[in-house]
């Protein structure tokens, strides 16, 4: 920077102390450079680095000179407010706004949702290695609608966050933050350093971060923007965070080998179309070697896949945390379904693509003790593979195999290196690009023993749901001997269709009772199959077997099989009888009754238990059946049937059957309603008090109760004036309506739908076709009856219907055309049909004979009708004013056809018939020939 101080006269003067001030990165302060002295002819000059050291920052720069001592100039109100500082010159240092920002989010940001944003920032060459600023970024955002920290930001607003640095590298430096966009559209990420975000023309000693002006009036040395669109939700709305990238390795921990990454966890949070709407999920996982689904119902033990799920601290939006550790590069596709809702989110993984195979079975599984070949197929020619061994637990055994930069190979490891169960995981990988692919390859049991049931015996294997049953089972080798050595053991797991041997329903051990015999009493609370399962306990060569036997229910016969609720049934005896899985009694068993509801005006009493006799046969009584509709369930375990132990069978307490005409009714018309109770077994009920009363909605009057006829039938009348629903209520006590019981019937109330009549041409010609279409707002309806001209049909479901147009009689009549239909204003609208009169084609008189012409004349309502088309031998022609038009005849005889057209007028269709024309002179030619003849004949009896 140089420059020149002249006196009031324009000399310059020498020895002058030219002071520069300079605002101080991420303050609020002014510091001095302090010049050499001007020159003899006041010049000055001093080199100044902007971008560094002292702390130099970015804005207005101030050049001048210190007020002589005693003066009385005061110049500290202005910038830079240095008291003494007089300043003759500013200039403005800019920005480096080159900053490179990377936005990291794998997924969409989406409007409404907290998210947690993802960024990077670059370390640029120039940055220096003092301050590092790509590691000491202030981040912000603006451009869109947005809350965070508990304020609202427009558009136009700067919101500073706070930024949680993730992970540092010497290329870059990576921040995340949780924020919430409120509208869709284009969100700037805009970093800066030293990031005090002051203005230009501010002055304070604190500063806030919600600013009116954008980005581009605050100060930083440096600064960097990128953009990242906001999408609007949808019905359900799916957030995933942390998808992995690449296919990852690390180092196992024996003999330099390698194994996939193991603990990595992906979360996906689902929602409905807001925040604070959740819902559960079903969650599959597929490609990049992966193909695995959580269902909704998973236990985190019982699904490897999932580590954790739940819902927000406020009870919002279902999250599960998953294992996803793809297995090769290509696409990751997640599938989230609930009901009919469904999202598919695709993701790049890279690494490299391959296929490793096992020779027997290609199952990728390998017995232990034995060999097979294991191929790897179709990865890169640099890549290098290591075969890694590690036990159950995952433990490193050893280093099978490591192979150089060789691309696909094959290879078969010893059958003693393989001598307990465990896992061989296969590793391709080119370190300097850091891409790998692997597999996985399971070191499995010999599954050689066999696991027989001796007790119970055949016929009886299949075990009953709540009872204690005795198994006995004999552990057996491949030779048939009893296995008695290397540390046997038997157990047995509960699974069902949900619950599979990793999140069995119940886990049972059994004991030794020896010679290879195993016993165990258990009560399995649940129906399913037990899987009984053999094994030697050895941490060498495993051996084992298995069997299955069903679980069913114990099936419980009640008769009565019901009864009926709300109508004072008192002191009712029930029969029961019960049968276990396999059909035989429940002799000495103990049923605990279970109340499948507890509402209602009076509650259900009734024995708790009963013991069946040897027959399995016992009763129990209910004293009072009670006003609530219910069941009666029966466990062979003193426990709630939710909690297992149930039976199938139940006895039942309903309502009494309500058959009610009609069912819909409708507002403002009298209906007169027909109803009639029928008690469990389907008897008429008489003298039951009912009435109707309104659930929502009204009704003119609550109709007085009315006692049931000896058929069960009562007759209301009432007239609606709103929609909505009216119960069928039982009246317990006449005189207190307290004591009415609301069953499950209900009448619908509602308001008769307009129909509207659309035609298909209007006015319309006798003859054509009418389409008549009916709709209800926009919706067509079916089975409505149209009535056009005396014909009633129905309309299909496109609400349409067609009818031929009759014959009017007269030159025009107005048809109504109505459309009926129960729950609907009957509608009617009319329509022209107007009458086609008949052409007729008059011929000549006389026959017809080829090759002439004659005239016809064309006539309707008994008048000539001119410009009418004829057609007549492929020719067409036009009736004259007087009706009449000239046609020759062919030349060929026969029956000919001449048709008449006219618009909106009937055809005529006329056929002739042309007979062949006679010779001219053929009379007179004939007398001559005759003539002729007769002389010569006379001639010859002359001679004679």
């Amino acid at each position: 920077m140089a420059g020149k101080v002249l006196d009031g006269e324009g000399t310059g003067e020498k020895n002058y102390t030219v002071r520069v001030y300079y605002p101080v990165s991420g303050t609020f302060a002014y510091d001095e450079i302090t010049t050499p002295s001007t020159v003899t002819t006041g010049t000055y000059s001093l080199p100044i680095e902007t971008g560094s050291g002292k702390g130099y920052g970015a804005g207005v720069w101030y050049v001048g000179t210190y007020a002589t001592p005693g003066t009385r100039v005061d110049m500290s109100h202005e910038p830079p407010y240095v008291a003494g500082f007089i300043p003759y010159y500013s200039f403005t240092v800019g920005t480096k706004d080159t900053a490179t920002v990377t936005v990291h989010n794998t997924d969409d940001l989406v409007k409404g949702f907290t998210q947690t944003v993802n960024v990077s920032v670059k370390n640029e060459t120039w940055m220096t290695g003092n301050n590092k600023e790509f590691q000491n970024m202030k981040i912000h955002v603006t451009g869109i609608k947005g809350y965070y920290g508990g304020r609202e930001y427009g558009r136009t607003d700067v919101a500073l966050v706070t930024a949680t640095k993730k992970g540092t590298s010497d290329t870059r430096q990576y921040y995340e933050f949780d924020y919430m966009f409120n509208e869709t559209g284009t969100a700037t990420i805009w970093v800066s350093w030293p990031g005090n975000s002051t203005k230009y023309d501010y002055h304070g000693s604190s500063y806030g971060n919600r600013f009116g002006n954008h980005s581009t009036s605050l100060i930083a040395n440096i600064t960097g923007s990128t953009t990242v669109s906001v999408v609007s939700p949808g019905a359900m709305t799916v957030l995933v965070d942390n998808v992995p990238e690449a296919v990852e390795k690390e180092a196992a921990a024996c003999g330099g080998g390698w194994v996939n990454k193991s603990t990595a966890w992906t979360n996906i949070s689902v929602y409905g179309s807001t925040e604070n709407s959740h819902k559960n999920a079903t969650i599959t996982v597929t490609g990049c070697g992966l193909s695995f689904t959580i269902k909704e119902s998973d236990t985190i033990a019982g699904n490897k896949y999932l580590i954790d799920k739940g819902h927000d601290d406020n009870g919002n939006g279902a999250w599960y945390n998953i294992s996803i550790i793809p297995k090769m590069a290509g696409t990751l596709t997640i599938t989230v379904t609930n009901g009919s809702n469904e999202v598919v989110k695709d993701y790049s993984v890279t690494g490299l693509t391959g296929s490793v195979s096992t020779s027997i079975g290609d199952d990728l599984k390998i017995i232990v003790g034995t060999t097979e070949t294991i191929t790897l197929s179709g990865v890169s020619e640099y890549a290098e593979t290591k075969i890694t061994f590690f036990d159950e637990d995952w433990d490193c055994q050893a280093l099978l195999n490591a192979s150089e930069a060789v691309g696909e190979f094959s290879f078969t490891p010893d059958a003693d290196d393989i001598d307990r169960i465990g896992y061989i995981v296969v590793v391709a990988g080119i370190t300097a690009w850091d891409m790998y692919m692997y597999d996985i390859i399971e070191v499995v049991a010999v599954d050689d023993l066999t696991v027989n049931v001796t007790t119970p015996d055949e016929g009886n294997q299949t075990l009953t749901v709540g009872l204690e049953q005795e198994i006995v089972v004999k552990l057996l080798d491949s030779d048939g001997n009893a296995v008695t050595e290397d540390s046997p053991a038997v157990i047995a797991k509960l699974i069902d269709e949900d619950n599979d041997e990793d999140d069995p329903l119940q886990e049972f051990t059994f004991t030794s009772i020896g010679d290879g015999e195993w016993e165990a009493t258990l009560q399995p609370w649940f129906a399913g199959q037990l899987v009984i399962t053999g094994y030697n306990a050895s941490t060498g060569i495993k051996h084992i077997g298995n069997t299955t036997l069903d679980v069913d229910y114990a099936t419980i016969t009640y008769s009565p099989a019901g009864t009926t609720a709300a109508i004072g049934i008192e002191n009712l005896t029930v029969n029961v009888s019960g049968v276990d899985a396999n059909g035989n009694p429940l002799s000495g068993v103990t049923l605990y009754l279970w109340n499948g509801s507890i509402d209602g005006a009076t509650l259900l009493v009734f024995d708790d238990k009963v013991t069946l006799d040897e027959d399995g046969v016992g009763e129990f009584d209910i004293a009072i059946v009670g006003d609530n509709k219910t069941t009666i369930n029966a466990t062979l375990d003193n426990n709630q049937p939710a909690d297992g132990n149930r039976t199938l069978g139940v006895f039942s307490i309903n309502f009494p059957t309500f058959t009610v005409d009609p069912a819909t009714i409708y507002i403002g018309k009298s209906n007169l309603i027909s109803i009639i109770a029928k008690d469990y077994a389907g008897a008429p009920l008489e003298d039951v008090w009912l009435t109707l009363t309104p659930t929502y909605g009204n009704i003119a009057a609550e109709p007085d109760p009315v006692k049931t006829d000896s058929d069960g039938e009562v007759l209301f009348s009432i007239n609606p004036s709103s929609s909505g629903t009216i119960n069928v209520t039982i009246v317990k006590d006449i005189d207190d309506r307290t004591k009415d019981v609301t069953t499950d019937t209900y009448i619908t109330v509602t308001h008769l739908k307009e129909l509207t009549i659309t035609f298909s041409k209007s006015p319309i010609y006798e003859g054509e076709t009418l389409t008549v279409t009916v709709t209800t707002g926009t919706s067509p309806v079916e089975n409505v009856g149209v009535t056009f001209a005396g014909d009633t049909k129905m309309t299909g479901s496109d609400g349409k219907q067609t009818f031929v147009v009759p014959d009017p009689g007269v030159d025009s009549a107005i048809y109504d055309v109505t459309a009926e239909k129960a729950g609907y204003v009957t509608a009617t609208k009319s329509i022209t049909v107007i009458n086609k009169w008949d052409i007729s084609i008059v011929p000549p008189s006389g026959k017809l004979e080829t090759g002439k012409s004659y005239t016809f004349t064309v006539v309707a309502k008994g008048q000539p009708l001119a410009g009418a088309t004829v057609a007549f031998n492929d020719k067409t022609y036009t009736s004259g004013g007087d009706g009449k038009v000239t046609l020759t005849m062919p030349e060929t005889k026969g029956d000919y056809t001449i048709t008449a057209t006219y618009t909106n007028y009937m055809d005529a269709t006329e056929t002739i018939t042309v007979v062949k024309a006679e010779t001219p002179g053929f009379e007179l030619l004939t007398l001559v020939i005759a003539l002729g003849v007769a002389f010569i004949l006379l001639k010859r009896r002359r001679k004679q």
